[in-house]
């Protein structure tokens, strides 16, 4: 009877480990895809180590836990993983550490109240699914945003959860189980204690260097607005000072046709519009068009080519002010990546469809960039108030209803928004 309900206590953990895994990295590939292949990999993994656990016992299990489900688990998720690096490392880890933590204090528990199977049973059945919703409910999201903003210290964080983790094996397993070393006991319990006290330190650390990667991107949006801000401003006084000239140049036009000069009526009819056809006008939206043409000047500047399409319908409705923080942010990334290409060019297209606005974003990058669509890029540079541009475009989409997607390949970064703005 005990070796039919541990089986069933092993079959159920190792599947909830999966499912807690899942949770918290970040996979390359869509979630649909994601789920197909993690099964059918990780099922015949489950099945052997169900075999192992019903031929070998506890102790085989334990011990042969490491080589028949850690390591290959692990290539298995790092080749699908997003992340290649020793953030990924330390989330593999830290799922397999907290959920071996389970496994051992229930066998423990069983151990010395009886033996008997039952408790370890009931125990897992019960923690595995909340520790899933508690994970899912109030850390996934944090711990998502944590992997996406920050960029230091992981390697760490990775090396403290991998010693905890053989900690945990070696000290639980190796020669024999614990339980048959009645004398290190205390000190297995100790390590037992210690070990969430360590993540709960580590998760405090990621978190600060969240809320500090936060702080400076609201500083950073705040002066994107300031900026944007000041453009609209710019473009009120230049639709003011239009305005008066059109009046002058009425005046002047009422004059020569009261006078019946024709002629020169039509030379200042001409000159009228060689002035106003200087002005470049994208959009009839008086903000948005101010910010392009900003950008337009800009990268005219510096010798690039920036194509600009807008079709927009209703513009009155028109959140323009998150809009053009949209656009800005993307257009700088856009100007400072296509300027270091030989082909430094830039195409934005604007196109209102029904209740949404759609802008799509491509410029020439490096050739060695790849992004896997549905990722934020990580910037490179380690200077402050840089990678905050692309947060900003993600976070102002959601805010609209809407979504946000990149990528890069073959030297083109292409972003795509979606905006609901009715």
């Amino acid at each position: 009877m005990y070796d039919y309900l541990r089986n069933i206590s092993v079959c159920w953990s190792t599947f909830h480990v999966l499912v807690i895994f899942v949770f918290l990295y970040r996979s390359r590939f869509t979630p649909k895809k994601t789920v197909i292949l993690t099964c059918i990999f990780m099922f015949p993994l489950v099945l052997l180590n169900t075999i192992i656990s019903i031929f070998y016992g506890s102790k085989g299990i334990s011990q042969a836990m490491l080589f028949s489900l850690t390591i290959p688990s692990l290539i298995f998720f790092w080749v699908l993983s997003a992340d290649r690096g020793f953030r990924f490392l330390f989330t593999f880890c830290i799922v397999d550490t907290f959920s071996y933590w389970i496994i051992l204090i229930t066998s423990l528990l069983d151990h010395y109240i009886g033996n008997t199977g039952i408790l370890m049973l009931a125990v897992r059945l019960v923690a595995f699914p909340l520790v899933e919703y508690f994970v899912w409910k109030y850390i996934r999201k944090p711990y998502i945003d944590i992997q996406e903003s920050v960029a230091h210290g992981w390697s760490i964080f990775f090396m403290a959860g991998a010693i905890y983790y053989l900690l945990l094996i070696v000290s639980g397993s190796w020669p024999v189980l614990v339980y048959d070393r009645p004398q290190e006991l205390p000190s297995f319990i100790l390590i037992l204690i210690l070990m969430p006290i360590t993540y709960l330190s580590i998760f405090l650390s990621l978190y600060n260097q969240l809320s500090v990667f936060k702080m400076k991107e609201n500083e950073q949006n705040y002066k994107n607005q300031q900026a944007t801000l000041q453009m609209q401003l710019e473009n009120q006084n230049n639709i003011r000072r239009l305005n008066h000239d059109i009046k002058a140049y009425i005046n002047t036009l009422s004059a020569l046709l009261s006078e019946e000069k024709y002629d020169e009526a039509k030379q200042h009819i001409s000159q009228i519009t060689n002035i106003t056809s200087t002005r470049q006008n994208f959009c009839s939206n008086p903000y948005i068009n101010a910010l392009l043409c900003h950008f337009y000047d800009r990268f005219k500047q510096k010798d690039m080519k920036l194509d600009i399409s807008v079709l927009l319908l209703d513009n009155s409705a028109l959140p323009h002010t998150d809009i053009c923080l949209i656009l800005s942010n993307a257009l700088e990334n856009s100007l400072e990546a296509a300027s270091a290409t030989d082909d430094r060019q830039t195409t934005v297209k604007l196109r209102q469809k029904g209740k949404y606005l759609l802008i799509r974003i491509l410029n020439s990058c490096d050739n060695s960039l790849v992004i896997m669509q549905g990722h934020i890029p990580q910037t490179t540079k380690q200077e402050p108030g840089h990678g905050y541009g692309m947060q900003t475009i993600f976070q102002t989409a959601e805010k609209l209803n809407g979504s946000a997607v990149c990528s890069a390949e073959n030297g083109i970064f292409t972003l795509d928004v979606c905006l609901k703005i009715l």
